[in-house]
């Protein structure tokens, strides 16, 4: 493996790692950062469906399913039915999940504002392209 190689594992790594600390899941310390992610999927849109979490986990409908059913019964997620097709089934935050997702996400922006203002100005434009190409290169 070349440098560039080895820094980009341990970048990986190392956001792994760091998604994991509690500093990061502060609010939301009994929930995985599976769990975590599946809220970043409900909340944006307030109702998705199974396969819109399966879509965006990368998983099957019953990995899904088994994950959806956890947050249930944690009473962080609700399930409602379409009024005209019983078969569709909506997923959303409940109170208590409306919640923990702010209380991770005040959490989350302090963290990741206290990164970005170790960086100087100009450095920042260049991680911004960096990362988003990355992105990009990843959900390929």
């Amino acid at each position: 493996m070349n440098n560039l190689d080895n820094s980009l594992m341990k970048l990986i790594y190392a956001v792994g790692k760091f998604q994991r600390q509690p500093k990061f899941t502060q609010g939301c310390s009994n929930l995985s950062p599976t769990e975590i992610k599946l809220f970043e999927i409900v909340k944006p849109k307030e109702k998705v469906t199974m396969g819109d979490i399966s879509d965006a986990l990368g998983t099957s409908k019953g990995a899904s399913t088994i994950l959806v059913n956890k947050l249930v019964k944690k009473k962080q997620l609700g399930r409602s039915y379409d009024e005209k097709d019983r078969r569709i089934v909506y997923i959303s935050l409940t109170k208590d999940g409306e919640k923990t997702y702010r209380a991770y996400m005040e959490c989350k922006h302090k963290v990741l504002g206290s990164i970005s203002e170790a960086l100087k100005p100009y450095n920042k434009e260049t991680c911004i392209e960096i990362f988003d190409r990355l992105s990009e290169l990843l959900e390929t």
